[in-house]
């Protein structure tokens, strides 16, 4: 990847362990793809979630923004987003990929 892409999705939800085993046997080019992929899903479900918060009519305060109102099913989906890019970024890191993983941003 050339360009860094960030995401952005609650600090407090933690990611869901994801081995990266799974990604052992692929190519640089493949994990790029993947994690593009994996990315543009991830993003996908970060919309879905702040979409429910609108959708549920409560309002985030500054005590508790977004991520307070994020239902739990929201809130497992993005746990095993963040699990399954981070195992793509180990994998990545272990075949030496030559580019910088996908940055994750918190908000």
């Amino acid at each position: 990847m050339s360009e860094k892409m960030a995401t952005y999705v609650p600090e407090e939800i933690a990611p869901t362990y994801v081995a990266d085993s799974r990604y052992a046997g692929l190519s640089c080019q493949a994990l790029a793809q993947t994690d593009l992929a994996e990315g543009i899903r991830f993003n996908q479900s970060v919309t879905t979630a702040r979409r429910g918060v609108v959708a549920s009519g409560l309002t985030p305060t500054p005590k508790a923004g977004f991520s307070a109102l994020i239902s739990p099913n929201d809130r497992a989906t993005l746990a095993l987003g963040k699990g399954t890019l981070e195992a793509l970024h180990r994998a990545e890191v272990r075949r030496g990929c030559p580019w910088s993983p996908l940055e994750v941003v918190t908000f």
